[in-house]
């Protein structure tokens, strides 16, 4: 399965066609790969360029439900590397969010990774492209609310992680995110700093227009 949505978005120096280009496979989990392209106009040249990826799981109505826990936890379980961490990580932002005791029901993507790659940092280009997602998660794919764990991954120094982790959280929050509080349960990292959970419920957002 693959579909392509694009939109046109100015940056301070160029003209940026971002698409995604979503591929869905079904392994433990239905995982969508995500590609972020870009069409980059720029002094009448023009080029086409791989911009990033991100990698979602989809859970069904019954995401909070102990059988749905015990099977990711059993996934995780029998893999390795990044693959069992994406499914311990996941199984955590589920139950963070049910001990937030908030009142949805419904189908849930989990975005484990999002990433823009280093030369198109700071051309503001990760608002438009969680755009573009949300707008093929809630209109194609379906799904009722996004979640994920707003945290930097990366070869960062240990004192840099709260700035950025903050800088994170805001463009999130720009993005129609909301941070969670959950009741009990306070998640940190190997490095020893809280791990915040954002949310997104699409049911009720619009995608008909982006804005800046």
């Amino acid at each position: 399965m693959s579909m392509e949505q694009s939109g046109l978005f100015n940056m301070k120096q160029a003209i940026v066609n971002p698409s995604i280009e979503i591929s869905m496979k079904e392994e433990e989990l239905v995982t969508l790969n995500v590609n972020l392209n870009g069409v980059i106009v720029q002094d009448d040249n023009m080029a086409r360029a791989r911009i990033g990826n991100s990698t979602i799981y989809l859970i069904n109505n019954q995401w909070s439900s102990e059988e749905v826990l015990s099977y990711i936890h059993r996934c995780a379980n029998s893999v390795s590397g990044e693959k069992k961490r994406a499914l311990n990580d996941l199984r955590i932002a589920l139950m963070y969010l049910n001990d937030c005791k908030i009142n949805f029901k419904g189908s849930i993507a989990f975005m484990y990774h999002f990433g823009i790659k280093q030369a198109f940092r700071g051309s503001r280009l990760t608002k438009p492209f969680l755009w573009l997602m949300g707008k093929a998660l809630k209109e194609t794919i379906k799904v009722d609310g996004i979640l994920l764990q707003a945290y930097p991954v990366g070869l960062y120094a240990v004192n840099e992680i709260p700035s950025l982790q903050r800088r994170l959280e805001n463009i999130y929050q720009k993005s129609g995110f909301a941070l969670l509080k959950a009741k009990k349960m306070v998640v940190k990292s190997s490095e020893g700093y809280v791990i915040n959970h954002m949310f997104c419920d699409v049911r009720n957002k619009s995608f008909e227009q982006f804005s800046v």
